[in-house]
């Protein structure tokens, strides 16, 4: 008797609520939480009496800003498009309603206040009954390859994937994640001992038992993980914990083993551990400023393989400017130190910002100066064959929103490394257009080149996609490698040509089939692929 009376008081409870938000929504104020390139989002939504459709005001100093329309809602979000701007639009911006459209009759019959009672109730049962928040999906696959040249190089190669996911275990902040391949390598002949001729591929890419909870001052992962904190440690068979010092301020630590990189098995050769200090500031409507300090070791049977230390640091100013920064400095010793010739040693470094003075203009410039270190692993390599100045150079991009569904883009690296005499470049560009003529075209141009000191070569292709009825989605592609060395001895090029359709079967379950033809001076054949899988 007393879980029917309660269930009533939450049913009219959610009904006084509901009533009372529809009443006063034109009276509320909200706020421009941030802006995306082509919709606003505010701090409002459906549990807020908002709806689709609704035109909402912006203001700033008692001055109209601009008009929106919601165009999408969740439970307290909205996305609104723009009608109207005056002014530019900035986070924290207040926000009113300025025109609703008809809302349904709130006033209830018997049999629909019935309904609603019916509803809570069975609501409240699957709550208590409901363990976990299960998604994921699970595929089976085949890739094929046959080569219509005379190296005779064919290959099969059948699979099956899962990505499982399931949060909230026992209505709780314990989640399970498990992430796994399997794929059967089926060669026209063996071409070495990694590459047998025939070889079964189990990988686990994460397989953990996580606690997640925003408002508890500890949480921990275990199973088989990796570590986003720290850059360069890869996965590991172990645990990592997390303190939180502060509302701002958290520290960390983690342990464990590397599995073995090929097959992904278990194994105690290469330990690791670290320890980490975070800090985080602010949010994404306004300023935000993170920053992560850490301290790594990796030790391969009792041998040191590297030591460094890490530090990240990303800003974030409303919308309109981002950098972000990354270094590792390693700290020799031992073979290390005779190896190098120095104790301390800037090995990785990466800098880079992200403009965006107007709503359909974003400007990009990084610096990367990642190298190559060696481990235990690169121990024996000869230095003549080890490069220790990998990635060197300059980055940029460029990035148009334009009329009619355009967008257009254009990217350039410079690279340097010791020992070449010229510096490698690469470029490219592409045009985009998500809606041709509205009709649902997707349409894509793209140009990629390179120049180096041993060779150039460029790679334009087109790609032209439809979304037909039903779900389902068909795509065309054509494109073109061509090549030359320095000497002019020789040049090549290759070409190719593809169809690809994605299939909605029922409801989750989907199905994608691939078929490319190639030819040229390098590849005559034909590659294919099908896979079909649920999505849950």
């Amino acid at each position: 008797m007393q879980v029917k009376l309660w269930i009533r008081y939450i049913a009219l409870f959610f009904l006084i609520i509901s009533a009372v938000s529809a009443q006063d929504v034109s009276t509320k104020l909200f706020r421009v939480k941030y802006l995306s390139a082509e919709n606003v989002y505010i701090n409002g939504g459906r549990e807020e009496g908002l709806m689709v459709g609704d035109q909402l005001l912006i203001i700033r100093d008692g001055k109209s800003v601009a008009k929106l329309e919601i165009v999408y809602l969740a439970d307290h979000s909205a996305s609104c498009k723009i009608i109207e701007k005056k002014l530019e639009i900035k986070p924290k911006d207040r926000v009113k309603v300025l025109k609703t459209v008809k809302r349904p009759d709130k006033k209830l019959t018997e049999e629909e206040q019935n309904r609603a009672r019916e509803f809570v109730a069975r609501r409240t049962a699957q709550k208590k009954t409901r363990w976990a928040k299960v998604s994921g999906r699970i595929s089976f696959q085949v890739y094929g390859w046959q080569d219509n040249n005379i190296s005779n190089m064919d290959f099969k190669q059948p699979g099956a994937r899962l990505d499982l996911k399931l949060r909230k275990l026992w209505r709780s902040d314990f989640n399970f994640y498990l992430k796994m391949r399997s794929k059967y390598n089926n060669r026209s002949r063996s071409f070495s001992r990694n590459a047998p001729a025939n070889e079964w591929l189990h990988r686990v890419y994460k397989l953990s038992l996580t606690y997640e909870s925003e408002n508890r001052p500890f949480n921990f992962r275990v199973g088989r993980i990796i570590t986003n904190q720290i850059s360069g440690i890869g996965y590991i068979d172990g645990a990592q914990v997390e303190q939180k010092i502060s509302r701002n301020l958290k520290v960390g630590a983690f342990a464990g083993t590397q599995p073995e990189w090929r097959r992904s098995e278990f194994s105690t050769d290469i330990k690791k551990f670290g320890g980490f200090i975070s800090y985080l500031f602010g949010d994404f409507t306004g300023t935000r400023y993170e920053a992560t300090l850490a301290a790594a070791g990796e030790y391969e049977l009792g041998d040191i393989s590297r030591e460094f230390v890490y530090l990240r640091n990303s800003l974030y100013f409303g919308g309109k400017i981002s950098v972000f920064q990354s270094m590792q400095l390693d700290v020799n010793r031992d073979w290390r130190k005779e190896a190098t010739g120095k104790s301390i040693q800037l090995t990785n470094f990466y800098l880079s910002a992200n403009y965006r003075p107007l709503n359909w203009l974003s400007l990009s410039l990084g610096y990367d100066a990642r190298q190559s270190y060696r481990t235990a692993q690169t121990r024996s390599i000869p230095d003549s064959l080890f490069d220790d100045a990998m990635r060197q150079g300059i980055l940029g991009s460029i990035y148009f929103r334009l009329p009619m569904n355009f967008r257009l883009s254009t990217n350039f690296t410079m690279r340097s490394r010791d020992g070449d005499v010229s510096n490698t470049y690469s470029y490219g560009g592409s045009i985009i257009n998500t809606n041709l003529l509205n009709q649902r075209i997707l349409l894509s141009l793209r140009f990629i080149g390179y120049q180096n000191h041993f060779s150039e070569g460029y790679n334009p292709s087109v790609s032209i996609g439809k979304a037909i009825w039903g779900g389902h989605r068909i795509n065309l592609s054509y494109g073109n490698y061509t090549y030359t060395f320095s000497d002019g001895a020789r040049q090549t090029s290759n070409q190719w040509a593809s169809v690809e359709a994605d299939i909605s079967i029922i409801q989750s379950l989907y199905s994608t089939l691939e078929y490319e033809y190639n030819w040229g001076g390098d590849l005559v054949g034909h590659r294919a692929f099908a896979e079909i899988g649920y999505r849950f």
